[in-house]
């Protein structure tokens, strides 16, 4: 249905029958676009033809008091100045400006029409004088008027504005026109993509191998549609079809479960896979909405984020594009809602401060989380955002190994890879039993790998090399290591972007309190300022949290073990934006 949420809708979809249906009306449906044009084009000229008019309108104005024309012209005996003087300047101010420079029997007769911005004046003097009272003018920034009319301006004036009227119901006419012909919309839509399509269909013919009998098409189809290709092919036309293997150079089309599809649009904006990659989106998915959920952190921003996306794709039928982003932020809001409840925030802390302000409940009784609360456990947190973070490195470098050994590279798969997992395992496991959180003899079994896998690094990295060169390599990728450090703190801004949510929301919360006044008053503004407050915060957080849930998938993650660059399978179809043709397969 057409509507507020007609935008999130999917193109209408017509069958082979309804699109030859309509394209019997084009030439009567052309005929009513170009009547449209028309008016809409006579429109402008009319909105143009207003505004030139009003601005006449409003150079006049200051002179409405003229009951003269401002054409007047030098008698036989009398010369007549009619101009602006630049300010506020009485009658007054211009004689003695006058009298500074005249003699008495020199100065002129002033009569001043308007006084404000600028000075509207009518100087009537002696001619012999005319060249003296001129000069006297032009050093007080004497002008002539940019609008002169033959009648006196109040009548000009009121001509203007019936001119106005009439050009204004010549607009209504126009406008009434075109909206009684807005059931042409769909047909005027139609219009285009059928001139869309036939343009594009000349321009692929002027592209393909083809004599005057034979034509020759050349191209690549999911292996699932091979069949009624060619059982369309061969019922419709008399061709010949054949199908091979694709080779390395195909296209690639991803294709998913329902929740991991979400991810999809992920995986596409950074880069298709290439021909040696794994298709990634099963395993980006609940990483991306598990961190995304982690970073807003907020049951209440993530039960609207949830009911609100999937309300949308139930009411709307987005297309298919539309639709994965919409999963994509509705998992997200499902996984918010859940670390909310672990972590005790809903719309910040909402319900105990309603308990606290409204119902007199001690502080923090009615809501907490169910394992702690971020913000008074800042460092907990901490830790928390980076172990889930290793956790995020070390399923990409797993992902690397497997890559490796599907290859049958086993060498990269141990050497390049395999070893960097034994490292930071072995340094995790040295730090564990150092900080007596294990037995010494932990610490000790992590030490040995940590050297081991050093060892392995240094002398196995480079070896594509030769002599002292193969070492120099190994020297610099152990170096690269501290590279690991800095992503594995790039997982702060778990902790950051979370608490920020929980911090502005109990700000909002804290704001919403403070209006005095009886207790309807206060309940007034505290929904007001909740509504304003926490649409403006969940819309902010969530632009955060996207770009920086990317962020951690397009650098940290797939700078492991994606290589990517594949191109994206893009079916030939018919190029509409305004309809679509149904599926028959």
């Amino acid at each position: 249905s057409k509507g507020l949420f007609a935008s999130f809708g999917d193109r209408e979809s017509i069958d082979e029958e309804q699109y030859a249906q309509k394209i019997q009306n084009n030439e009567k449906v052309l005929k009513q676009a170009y009547n449209l044009i028309s008016h809409k084009k006579r429109m402008g000229e009319l909105d143009a033809e207003i505004l030139r008019l009003s601005v006449r309108i409003d150079q006049l104005t200051p002179w409405k008091q003229m009951d003269a024309t401002m054409r007047l012209k030098d008698t036989k005996y009398t010369c007549v100045f009619v101009g602006t003087l630049p300010g506020d300047m009485s009658r007054d101010k211009i004689l003695e400006r006058f009298a500074e420079d005249l003699s008495q029997e020199e100065i002129p007769e002033v009569e001043v029409l308007y006084c404000a911005d600028i000075t509207c004046v009518c100087v009537l003097g002696i001619k012999d004088n005319r060249e003296k009272i001129e000069a006297v003018l032009r050093s007080m920034g004497f002008a002539r008027p940019s609008e002169y009319t033959r009648q006196p301006p109040a009548e000009k004036i009121a001509e203007l504005r019936n001119r106005i009227l009439t050009l204004k119901k010549e607009k209504e006419q126009c406008l009434s026109w075109i909206t009684e012909h807005g059931d042409l919309l769909d047909d005027i839509n139609f219009l285009i993509d059928y001139y869309t399509m036939r343009a594009e269909k000349y321009r692929k013919l002027e592209l393909l191998a083809q004599t005057k009998s034979v034509l020759f098409l050349k191209g690549y189809i999911p292996a699932k549609d091979t069949e009624y290709l060619k059982r369309e092919i061969e019922e419709r036309f008399c061709a010949v079809i054949e199908f091979s293997p694709a080779g390395k150079d195909a296209p690639v089309a991803l294709k998913n479960n329902a929740i991991a599809e979400g991810a999809e649009s992920v995986v596409e904006m950074y880069s298709m896979p290439s021909p040696t990659d794994i298709d990634p989106t099963p395993i980006v998915a609940p990483f991306y909405y598990l961190l995304f959920g982690l970073m807003l952190g907020d049951a209440g921003y993530g039960l609207l984020l949830a009911l609100g996306c999937a309300f949308l794709i139930k009411k709307c039928k987005p297309a298919p594009s539309l639709h994965r982003n919409l999963k994509l932020f509705m998992y997200s809001g499902i996984c918010s809602i859940l670390w909310g409840l672990i972590f005790g925030s809903f719309f910040g802390d909402l319900p105990n401060i309603i308990g606290q302000h409204f119902f007199g409940l001690p502080a923090n009784s009615v809501f907490n989380g169910l394992w702690f609360s971020p913000l008074n456990e800042p460092m907990k947190m901490l830790i928390f955002s980076l172990g889930f973070g290793l956790v995020h490195l070390f399923t990409a470098m797993i992902i690397a190994v497997y890559q490796k050994v599907r290859q049958k590279d086993y060498m990269s798969a141990i050497f390049d890879d395999g070893v960097w997992i034994t490292f930071l395992v072995g340094v995790l496991m040295f730090a564990v039993g150092a900080l007596g959180y294990a037995p010494s003899a932990f610490g000790t079994a992590g030490l040995v790998l940590f050297i081991l896998s050093v060892v392995a690094i240094f002398v196995m990295s480079g070896r594509a090399s030769k002599g002292a060169k193969r070492y120099l390599k190994g020297a610099y990728n152990l170096y690269g290591s501290t590279g690991y450090l800095g992503d594995i703190l790039s997982y702060a801004r778990l902790l950051a972007l979370g608490l920020a949510t929980s911090v502005l929301g109990g700000v909002i919360n804290l704001m919403a309190t403070m209006i005095p006044g009886p207790l309807p008053v206060r309940i007034i503004a505290f929904v007001g300022i909740g509504i304003f407050g926490h649409i403006l915060n969940l819309g902010i957080n969530l632009i955060g949290c996207y770009v920086h849930t990317c962020r951690l998938q397009f650098v940290e993650f797939f700078g492991k073990f994606y290589e990517g660059g594949g191109k994206k399978f893009t079916p030939f179809s018919s190029n509409t934006k305004f309809f679509k043709f149904k599926e028959e397969i």
